[in-house]
């Protein structure tokens, strides 16, 4: 049986290996599902000019083509704008991080046949276009919560840790530390007693402490640029005695940090490569699309390790 704790181990980055994520899309139409799932809308070419100020609405829950409004705000209040605006209620105040716009909206979706009526409303705050005369260089997504058919505030995905860290889209040397790493390989010489032989190890407490043959990996890796930590473990079990490489040790979906490692050679000259998926918002006051990063990076463990065969009773 072997055993070790390694302190730190820095691992530099290099190219790219493992896979991003495709982003998910929905398919065309779908305004029912999209309505009830993703109710909000998309404020874009925000402009303030001669006091008067001017933005577009687009529904989510239609196509590109589909339910859209060009409004125009002159002061606090309700806004008017485009025919596409008959339907909408916009409302202009101002808040102490920058102007809020305010809407509440009424729709209908078809396209399963009846017709079904929605109601939601949402608000976002305006945080790049202050002045009396100016152009926001960003677009806003407000969330919507629905009133009709139902009312429900659909859970909104959180963004992924550290995406907006100054450190984030830092790729480089020192890129992971490794830390608390425990490989425990248990053989059949070291045990006296199997229950189902070969199998579970019932030497040692076996109630409370019994072990499957195999081995027993379990280690950190944090990510430095992100300030974010993974934990990776593997523990056998029936026919499965080790790991397979690369080992998952978090995430596979498109916004979360996916994060694989791979131990080669032979304990306790260990190598290790971690390969990282992770996401980062870079200039924000500038830009609202996230960066994917994926990054590689290797190093050695030169773990300490002891042999424990089994001892008579």
């Amino acid at each position: 049986m072997g055993f070790s704790i390694l302190a730190v181990a820095a691992l530099a980055a290099s190219a790219l290996a493992i896979d991003i994520p495709a982003a998910p899309t929905w398919p065309s139409g779908r305004c029912t599902d999209k309505s009830l799932t993703i109710p909000s809308w998309i404020l874009s070419e925000y402009e303030v000019s001669g006091g008067v100020t001017t933005f577009k609405i687009d529904n989510r829950a239609a196509d590109s083509t589909g339910i859209y409004a060009i409004a125009e705000c002159k002061g606090e209040g309700v806004c008017g704008g485009s025919s596409g605006t008959t339907q909408m209620t916009i409302n202009y105040s101002k808040g102490p991080d920058g102007p809020i716009i305010s809407i509440s909206h009424l729709w209908v979706c078809g396209d399963e046949g009846d017709k079904v009526f929605f109601t939601a409303s949402g608000s976002t705050t305006i945080t790049q276009c202050a002045g009396s005369d100016c152009v926001s260089p960003i677009p806003y997504l407000i969330h919507g919560t629905l009133s009709l058919p139902v009312p429900v505030t659909p859970a909104q995905p959180s963004p992924p840790p550290g995406y907006d860290a100054e450190s984030c889209a830092s790729v480089g040397d020192k890129q992971w530390t490794v830390t608390e790493v425990s490989y425990q390989n248990y053989t059949k010489g070291q045990c006296l007693q199997w229950y189902w032989e070969d199998r579970i190890c019932l030497d040692n407490d076996a109630a409370a402490n019994f072990v499957t043959r195999g081995v027993h990996l379990n280690l950190n890796v944090t990510n430095n640029a992100i300030d974010h930590e993974v934990t990776c473990s593997f523990t056998p079990e029936y026919d499965n005695y080790a790991p397979s490489y690369p080992l998952r040790c978090t995430g596979g979906e498109f916004n979360e940090i996916t994060l694989d490692i791979t131990l080669s050679g032979a304990v306790p000259n260990l190598d290790i490569q971690v390969e990282e998926v992770w996401y980062c918002l870079e200039d924000p006051s500038t830009n609202v699309n996230p960066t994917a990063i994926a990054a590689t990076g290797s190093t050695s463990l030169q773990l300490t390790c002891a042999s424990s065969p089994a001892v008579p009773h």
